[in-house]
């Protein structure tokens, strides 16, 4: 069996789908049993999985989460338990098609998740990205993980700090998971870091005097063209930011 045959997954397609049989209420175990390819080498592995998500599920219900309300306490604190319990997953955590399968494996506890957090509760009611129809970066649950695993820092006494340091939804989405440096783990663990010790606002694109972490995340974009992100550590990266927001006068751009 080669590695990537060690854990199952559901090609694009057939993810596809499972969403449709998912809306219709047709879908079921044996249904995307059917679909997947590969498995586990260990037996238990695909039960954590599923253990994982009914408690993303608790955690919802302890928020009381419904679509934007308490999305972001919910966000942080399942990002967490997700990375954690997903720890020893291993190179699935990198495939889109892993995740793909984790949204509608079981009884679609995944799935279900997306359709309290982005849709009205009907099977299927939130746009398909979420359902992993997409990139890693665009899911639901892969994006949990996504947030936690960016910014997870090994040797600090508290490995998750940094994902639980800024709430703003906006800010993960749009300035951290799909940030085209965010592979510069250095450089964007530094961004979390700087806005988050430096209180930075959101800011206001439009206006030169209200300057904000949604006008220096494309800045730094435009300088990853020209400048080796991944050849710094992460204080040589916090500078780095620091200097290019001290400088903000000077490159701030009315769109």
């Amino acid at each position: 069996m080669t590695t990537l045959e060690t854990y199952p997954k559901l090609s694009l397609a057939d993810a596809d789908f499972c969403l449709t049989q998912y809306m219709a209420g047709l879908l079921t175990a044996k249904v995307v049993s059917k679909k997947v390819i590969g498995k586990f080498g260990a037996q238990n592995q695909e039960q954590i999985i599923e253990e994982t998500l009914i408690r993303l599920h608790e955690i919802a219900e302890v928020v009381k989460l419904n679509g934007q309300k308490n999305a972001q306490e919910f966000h942080e604190l399942a990002s967490v338990e997700l990375h954690k319990s997903f720890a020893k997953v291993g190179d699935a955590l990198r495939d889109p098609d892993f995740w793909r399968w984790v949204n509608f494996m079981g009884d679609a506890y995944g799935a279900s998740l997306v359709d309290l957090r982005y849709g009205n509760e009907t099977p299927g009611s939130a746009q398909s990205q979420y359902y992993g129809i997409g990139r890693n970066n665009q899911g639901l649950i892969s994006s949990l993980w996504l947030r936690a695993d960016i910014t997870y820092e090994q040797d600090s006494s508290d490995p998750y700090s940094l994902c639980k340091a800024i709430s703003d939804l906006d800010f993960w989405w749009s300035h951290v998971i799909r940030l085209s440096f965010s592979s510069c783990r250095n450089m964007t663990k530094a961004f979390v870091k700087f806005v988050s010790e430096n209180n930075i606002p959101r800011g206001d694109t439009k206006d030169p005097n209200n300057t904000g972490f949604r006008d220096l995340e494309p800045e730094l974009v435009r300088r990853f063209a020209t400048t080796a992100f991944e050849l710094m550590d992460q204080q040589q990266a916090y500078q780095f930011i620091e200097k290019v927001w001290e400088d903000r006068n000077k490159w701030k751009i009315i769109k």
